[in-house]
């Protein structure tokens, strides 16, 4: 009896700790993007709880990771600046918004898919859009 006791306990301090990450929510699956001052951003939630962030430009590239948590219907990057709330587009089919965006203080709106950034020509925006991750989820 006092082994099950102590391996209930085990599973609930386990479970309260949420060491295997959350679920991504349905319509939160895959890649989105969002162009913002001649550059391309994606990101993507997984079910380790961490949010990708790429930043793509045509001169060099940075990806970043942070935490995201659930808040009702919406997924919150609580780790930047404002705590962006992502919530299912009303107005558009598999897009996000975002509120406050995660570059400023007005809404965003994050389309489905990956995207690469628009770069002139012989300049080194190929590069950017050679990371497997994004070729793999549909690069547009």
């Amino acid at each position: 009896m006092k082994r099950r006791t102590l391996a209930v306990l085990g599973l609930w301090t386990l479970a309260g700790c949420n060491l295997w990450g959350s679920s991504v929510p349905s319509g939160f699956g895959g890649w989105f993007h969002h162009q913002n001052a001649g550059r391309a951003f994606d990101l993507a939630f997984s079910d380790s709880g961490l949010l990708e962030i790429q930043d793509l430009g045509c001169d060099e590239s940075n990806t970043t990771y942070q935490q995201w948590t659930t808040d009702g219907d919406a997924l919150v990057a609580y780790q930047s600046p404002g705590s962006p709330e992502f919530i299912a587009d009303p107005n558009v089919p598999g897009a996000l918004q975002a509120t406050p965006g995660m570059f400023g203080p007005d809404s965003e709106q994050w389309l489905p898919g990956a995207i690469c950034p628009v770069c002139p020509p012989g300049d080194a925006g190929v590069v950017a859009c050679e990371i497997p991750g994004v070729v793999d989820a549909g690069v547009q």
